[in-house]
């Protein structure tokens, strides 16, 4: 099913520097400053992005979008409870427990947290009670449903795995419909499950992610082989000198890439680094010297390419130069093709990244903090614009649209930059997964491909990442001149697929994963109050769970057994009920039912008084509700036929 939610558009020139917002938006100029630790996404469920900063842990509400309104309000103090202190370098929401609503993990320097998000009311501190408190410096920190299971898992890593107090990087996966907790997959002291032991003889890392040797300052996930599950890439920054931090320590640290090979037989993931030559055998000895890194399509051929960029020197591009599912292998683009990092100022800190089709052309331009936005023509060739200020001081960005106008925004911590837009028109897609079918509630890495006008575009929802950060927003793609999409294919995990046709552009869009609606068997309409109904469904699988979703109460205790194929239903009051029945994630709407008290005599009692009375006062149309019991809309003799007395 999908709704539609329709959105003007701006069309001012490109040419126009992008206005910088934040003091108009927040009252100072500065409210936004964290350097790194950021993450997007709408926390309150009304239809726009919100923004919180880990470093200040400050939450900022968008208000932006609404009538009357310019701002963004600092909502911390009503909503986020005490974290720990200490710099906060990454930060990302996901809908860990599949509620609908996004959660926060946020890492610091020597501790996380984990935020439940019970909007209304304030998130609450959950890491230590689901087992989801790493001790260690927490660098990236992304989530991902690596086995498809439907519960997103998280990937950490750690500053310098080497120091005995960080340790090599940690992977928790999700497990709350069985163990309710988080369980770490890499090697731990059983008599201590916050202290590592990493032997690779004794206590070997069988799933293949601990990594003693990266020093990940980047992290991104995507399916790089098209294969049906999520591969990873992280981007390392310790050349010469690292070991500084433990001179006894034999590794560099250098960039990593994992295929995942979890199947029917296996668990786990593969290191292809050497077998793809991601690195050169120079770097694999003197480490690495890299800060983001980003995984995106840029010439739009289904295969996902990949960008990391230099803390210092040359950015690089690698084309995955895939045809077919299985296929993984990437080929590096000369710098002096890609242009990506032409007339940078580097320097330490300096090279934060993002993605996304900021002109809404139809293909995914980046953005370089000490560089500048550069925009893709399609074919790989970058050009650097003068749109929006570059900065040396900042190691995170993000391209949002904050005000909902189908141009993306973009924040570098330095400010909130307005889109100017032009006449190209988009669609924003939100996907919500079928939990019970393996997909995340948020649909993390769902394979979308939009066509329009002979064009193809891929993503994978909710793909874009920064440095540190990951966000919860829709999938956004421009379409240049096209006003109509021909296509949109969502390819779900579990093989299904979703198709529309002919949707009209210009505007956000949420597409569910659909279920197969359970069967039910009720074989009435209406009921006198006090009656108790035997209510039976089937059901394949998943939860059961009957709920009134509409009526004069909304509580489960008006059935027997609210979570069994066979239950009682008893009303506590008269008035009109819809009762569904299904799981959590897919409910079938089986019946909308009349629940009526026909003791018109007011005696407390059925009997022909109330027949005398409904005579007296059922012709008046200012009483068809009351005396309507069959509800055609008439008064009929079914109408007598019906009251509780006759039944």
């Amino acid at each position: 099913m999908f709704k539609f939610a329709f959105l003007a558009l701006s069309l001012p020139l490109f040419g126009q520097v992008w206005q910088a917002r934040e003091t108009q938006l927040t009252g100072s100029a500065n409210s936004f400053f964290n350097k790194y630790g950021h993450t997007w996404g709408d926390f309150d469920g009304d239809g726009d992005v919100d923004l919180f900063l880990n470093g200040s842990a400050k939450l900022w509400m968008n208000r932006a979008t609404e009538p009357g309104h310019m701002s963004f309000e600092n909502v911390s103090a009503t909503y986020i409870p005490s974290v720990p202190a200490g710099t906060g370098w990454a930060a990302c929401f996901g809908d860990f427990n599949n509620d609908g609503k996004p959660d926060i993990y946020g890492g610091k320097r020597f501790e996380d947290f984990l935020l439940e998000n019970d909007f209304p009311n304030a998130f609450k501190s959950v890491g230590a009670t689901l087992k989801l408190n790493d001790k260690d410096f927490n660098q990236s920190i992304n989530w991902a449903d690596h086995n498809n299971d439907g519960w997103l898992d998280i990937y950490i890593t750690h500053e310098v795995p080497g120091l005995a107090n960080d340790g090599p990087h940690e992977f928790y996966q999700n497990d709350l419909p069985h163990s309710g907790a988080f369980i770490p997959r890499f090697p731990h002291d059983p008599n201590n499950p916050d202290a590592h032991i990493y032997d690779p003889i004794n206590n070997p890392d069988l799933f293949g992610l601990a990594d003693m040797n990266s020093h990940a300052y980047g992290l991104a996930w995507g399916d790089i082989d098209i294969d049906g599950d999520i591969d990873a890439v992280t981007g390392a920054c310790g050349t010469i000198g690292f070991n500084d931090w433990d001179p006894s320590w034999p590794y560099q640290p250098h960039n990593k890439i994992y295929q995942n090979i979890i199947d029917e037989h296996s668990d786990g993931f593969i290191d292809r680094t050497s077998d793809i030559a991601l690195i050169s055998p120079t770097e694999q000895a003197l480490g690495s010297n890299d800060w983001c890194t980003i995984l995106f399509d840029y010439d739009n051929d289904g295969f996902i390419d990949l960008f990391i960029g230099r803390n210092t020197g040359t950015h690089r591009l690698w084309h995955n130069t895939g045809t077919q599912v299985g296929d993984f292998n990437y080929e590096l683009v000369d710098p002096a093709v890609h242009q990506l990092g032409a007339g940078a100022n580097p320097g330490a800190y300096g090279n934060g990244a993002c993605v996304g089709d900021y002109d809404n052309d139809g293909d995914v331009d980046i953005y370089i903090t000490s560089a500048g936005l550069y925009r893709n023509d399609g074919g790989g060739n970058f050009t650097l614009t003068n749109h929006i200020p570059t900065t040396t001081s900042i190691s995170d960005a993000s391209f949002i649209d904050y005000n909902d106008d189908g141009f993306l925004d973009l924040f570098n911590f330095a400010d909130l930059f307005e889109n100017p837009g032009n006449g190209n028109h988009w669609i924003a897609i939100e996907l919500v997964g079928n939990v019970d079918k393996g997909t995340t509630k948020s649909a993390h890495y769902v394979k979308i491909r939009v066509s329009s006008g002979g064009n193809l575009q891929y993503r994978e929802h909710r793909q874009f990442v920064g440095s540190y950060s990951q966000h919860m927003v829709p999938s956004h793609f421009g379409l240049g001149s096209d006003d109509i999409v021909d296509e949109i294919q969502i390819s779900w995990p579990n093989g299904d697929q979703t198709v529309l046709e002919n949707v009209a552009a210009d505007q956000k869009l949420t597409i569910e994963q659909p279920c197969d609606l359970p069967s039910v068997g009720i074989d009435f309409f209406r009921f006198c109050l006090g009656d108790t109904v035997e209510l039976q469904g089937i059901i394949d699988g998943g939860t059961t769970e009957w709920l009134v979703e509409n009526g004069p109460a909304y509580h489960s205790t008006q059935f027997s057994d609210p979570n069994g194929l066979t239950t009682q239903f008893t009303p506590s009051q008269i008035g009109t009920y819809e009762i569904s029945f299904g799981g959590a994630y897919c409910r079938n709407q089986v019946a909308t039912i009349s629940v009526v008290d026909s003791d018109f005599s007011g005696n407390s009692v059925y009997d022909a008084a109330d027949l005398w009375a409904m005579a007296a006062n059922w012709r008046l149309d200012s009483q068809l509700d009351v005396f309507d019991l069959d509800d055609d809309g008439s008064h009929t003799i079914l109408d007598w036929l019906s009251t509780c007395y006759l039944k």
